[in-house]
C-alpha cells in the first residue's frame, strides 16, 4: 500500500479546506460598497431600536410593579451586551468612502446615546428610595423611547437612501 492510499482521504480534506479557506478570506476582505455599508447600518439601528424598545417597556412593566428584579436585570444585561456587541461590529466593518463614513458618523453617536440610556436605566433600577427611583426611571424611559425614535428615523432615512 503507497502513501498515497493510506492518506488519501486526508489529503483531499486538507485540500478542500484551505480552498473554502481560500474563498472565504477573499471574500471576508473584499472591499465593501457603500450600499453594503449602509445596509449593516440599517441592521445596526433595527438591532438597537429593539433592544432600546425592549428596555423602555421594561421599565415601565417594573414601574407598573409588574415585573421581578432578575428579569429586569436580565433585561438590561442583554441589552447592553447586544447593543455593545452591534457598535462592536460596526465599528469592525470597512468604511468605503465619505458617503459610508458620514453614515457611520449619524449612527455611531445614536448607538452611544443608546449605550449611554441602557446604562442610565441599569443605574435607575438600584436606587433605593422609591420616590427618586420612580422619577429616575421615568426620565430614562423618556430618554429611551427618544432614542428610539431617532433610530427609527435613521433606518428610514438610510433605507430611503438605498433605494434612490
Amino acid at each position: 500500500m503507497t502513501w498515497w492510499r493510506a492518506h488519501k482521504g486526508a489529503t483531499i480534506t486538507a485540500a478542500v479546506a484551505i480552498v473554502v479557506l481560500a474563498v472565504v478570506a477573499v471574500f471576508a476582505l473584499m472591499p465593501s460598497d457603500t450600499d453594503d455599508y449602509r445596509n449593516t447600518a440599517v441592521k445596526t439601528a433595527q438591532d438597537t431600536q429593539s433592544e432600546v424598545r425592549t428596555v423602555s417597556l421594561a421599565l415601565q412593566a417594573d414601574l407598573a410593579g409588574k415585573t421581578y428584579d432578575p428579569y429586569l436585570s436580565t433585561v438590561l444585561w442583554q441589552a447592553r451586551y447586544n447593543v455593545s456587541t452591534s457598535a462592536s461590529d460596526l465599528a469592525g466593518e470597512e468604511v468605503p468612502d465619505p458617503t459610508a463614513a458620514a453614515v457611520q458618523k449619524r449612527l455611531s453617536g445614536l448607538l452611544d446615546e443608546a449605550i449611554t440610556s441602557i446604562g442610565a436605566a441599569d443605574a435607575a433600577t438600584g436606587i433605593e428610595d422609591d420616590n427618586a427611583r420612580h422619577q429616575a426611571i421615568e426620565g430614562v424611559v423618556h430618554r429611551l423611547d427618544e432614542v428610539g425614535s431617532r433610530l427609527q428615523k435613521f433606518t428610514e432615512a438610510t433605507r430611503a437612501e438605498l433605494n434612490s
